[in-house]
């Protein structure tokens, strides 16, 4: 330690930072010395064992009470007046380093937070980024009990941080429109006059543009919202793919926010007329999710989409999301059950899941409503669905056939329930995750947009993820070197259908090397007709009569199945050979004098 005193100022920095590179091998030694002995030194070296101290601190806080009193030490009130006091002499880098402890010291009155902003209010004004940013956060950690004061801060520090923005290069844009987008989230009404600060310029690269498009969602009211959907929709019409995507999504996103919402809808209807691959899938699935908040729209919203051609949509969450639509509003869509039928056939070419699943849930969907003329589609979708070889797709087939199986009135209310408008989406981020990033301010939390345990910390860590502009990984879409040929599949349906205490009989006779096949379809099931799978008549067969499908039985728990009365006769019996035009069926259908209500469906084995 006597050498802090030397006066030479390059070794006593050199030494601190050697003192610090100490702790990895004792970590016994007290850094209290460092606050005492460097007081009288030079800034270099006062701005040098403040990090040592903190880095100190970084390490023992959770585990030493000793490093817990040097701490109070250092917070006191005649240590942080001596650095404010001297606060001018010190680099740009020690002025952060200094306002970063500042911030952790607690004033005792309101008198002194007014004193220390006053003294570093001019540092607002600093050319300096990391500057103005630390004393922001100085600022607005000072004010958080004095509600007037606070908001006052808001205002006060918005010039700056606009001014940063469009002063320096994209990387110092970047980062100070990440804080100014915290900060809007926090108080939008104070930000919503400045929004064409938020306007794309051309020559921006993507990640500040793309930044701006959520300042801009996020800053939208009733006053700014026309202006900024005008704005929006101008970038959707770009030559830069992946701008336009973006710029669709903002659209949506503050259509979600009910903001007028009538002449918003009438914008993303314009885009599907576009005629662009990129345009129509965005919007698509930007009008699902529309659908799913503001029923009342279906009408406006089916009488355009109806007009798309499956054929035209090939991305996976585009194409799910035309197949919810078919499937929800299938009595509204004239051609539903055959776009269905035609998805249904190219089954095999499918690679996506997501899409496969959604196929099977919308052509139930579409039976329950247009039972003739999805039968045949129905069929043939569940056929596919148990001979799939993902495991997903495989169950809701089978869970569906033996919903069907048991009970088409009781399968309609698990598949089809009354749904109630979607309120709040689940990507919304939590208050309580936003409360930790505004505590972590100017710092990567803030650029990450996630409190930093989740960036650090191993157990909280999830897999790396490219996007969808830069990376090639293609989001629903599987990859064909994990898939199980169907060839290679050696699990049994039957096996599915048993009981607990049965699969426990049967799995002496089976071997299995793998740790998990995905089951296969067997062939008892295609032996007979996929017509046969929903079919209109009742031929209950003695082995596996219907009434023994429990919905307890789904989860393979081996409970005892309680009867079923017999089905009545069915009122309406289909010719399975007729042949006739869509257009002359549905007006022959219209015209039938029975209501789809009153007939009788049950299923065959």
């Amino acid at each position: 330690m006597p050498l802090l005193h030397e006066r030479l100022t390059f070794l006593s920095h050199v030494f601190i930072i050697c003192f610090t590179q100490l702790l990895s091998i004792d970590p016994e030694p007290s850094g209290v010395g460092l606050v005492v002995i460097g007081l009288s030194l030079e800034v270099k070296v006062v701005a040098n064992c403040l990090c040592a101290l903190q880095e100190i601190w970084g390490l023992e806080a959770t585990k030493s009470e000793e490093a817990a009193t040097e701490r109070e030490t250092l917070l006191s009130k005649p240590l942080i007046y001596y650095l404010l006091n001297r606060f001018k002499e010190f680099s740009e880098w020690a002025q952060c380093a200094v306002l970063e402890l500042v911030s952790k010291y607690v004033p005792s009155d309101s008198d002194e937070i007014f004193d220390m902003m006053n003294l570093l209010e001019d540092r607002l004004q600093h050319a300096n980024g990391a500057v103005v940013l630390a004393t922001i956060k100085l600022f607005l950690q000072l004010t958080l009990s004095m509600a007037d004061i606070h908001q006052q801060v808001y205002e006060r520090i918005k010039a700056p941080l606009l001014t940063l923005v469009s002063s320096g290069g994209p990387e110092q844009s970047y980062a100070v429109l990440s804080h100014l987008h915290l900060l809007v989230m926090r108080a939008p009404y104070i930000f919503s006059a400045d929004y064409k600060h938020f306007y794309c310029q051309y020559n921006e690269p993507f990640y500040v543009k793309k930044l701006k498009l959520e300042m801009l969602t996020a800053v939208a009211n009733e006053s700014n919202t026309y202006e900024i959907v005008t704005e929006l929709c101008e970038y959707a019409a770009n030559v830069d793919i992946p701008m336009a995507r973006e710029s669709i999504r903002a659209v949506g996103k503050i259509a979600l926010q009910q903001y007028d919402v009538n002449a918003i809808v009438d914008r993303l209807l314009q885009f599907l007329e576009m005629e662009k691959d990129h345009v129509t899938a965005e919007t698509l699935v930007l009008v699902k999710d529309l659908l799913r908040k503001y029923p009342q729209w279906s009408h406006d919203c089916i009488a355009v989409v109806g007009n798309i051609s499956s054929k035209n949509v090939q991305e996976p969450k585009a194409k799910a999301a035309l197949i919810w639509m078919l499937g929800e509003y299938a009595q509204d869509m004239q051609d539903a059950p055959y776009v269905l039928e035609s998805l249904i056939e190219n089954w095999e070419e499918e690679n996506s899941a997501e899409v496969r699943l959604h196929l099977l849930t919308a052509v139930v969907k579409c039976f329950f409503r247009r039972p003739p003329e999805t039968q045949k589609a129905l069929g043939a979708a569940l056929a596919a669905g148990i001979n799939d070889f993902h495991q997903d797709v495989h169950d809701r087939a089978l869970l569906y056939y033996r919903l069907l199986q048991y009970n088409v009135f009781i399968a309609e209310r698990v598949v089809n329930p009354p749904k109630q408008a979607v309120s709040v989406f689940a990507d919304t981020q939590s208050s309580e995750i936003k409360d930790r990033i505004f505590d972590e301010f100017n710092s990567l939390s803030v650029v990450y947009q996630k409190p930093s345990y989740m960036f650090t910390d191993k157990e909280h860590r999830g897999p790396f993820a490219f996007s969808e502009e830069i990376g090639n990984l293609s989001v629903g879409a599987e990859s064909t070197d994990n898939v199980v040929p169907a060839q290679r599949i050696e699990a049994n349906d039957k096996d599915l259908l048993l009981s607990t205490s049965d699969k426990e009989e049967s799995k002496g006779s089976s071997h299995n090397d793998s740790a998990y096949n995905a089951p296969g379809y067997d062939g008892s099931l295609a032996a007979s007709s996929q017509a046969d799978l929903v079919s209109l008549d009742y031929k209950p067969t003695p082995n596996v009569p219907s009434a023994t499908f429990a919905i307890d039985d789904l989860l393979g728990l081996g409970l005892p199945a309680t009867a079923t009365p017999p089905p009545s006769p069915p009122v309406l019996k289909l010719n399975t050979k007729a042949a006739l035009e869509p257009n002359a069926f549905q007006q022959k259908w219209r015209q039938l004098p029975i209501a789809i209500s009153q007939v009788h469906f049950t299923f065959s084995t």
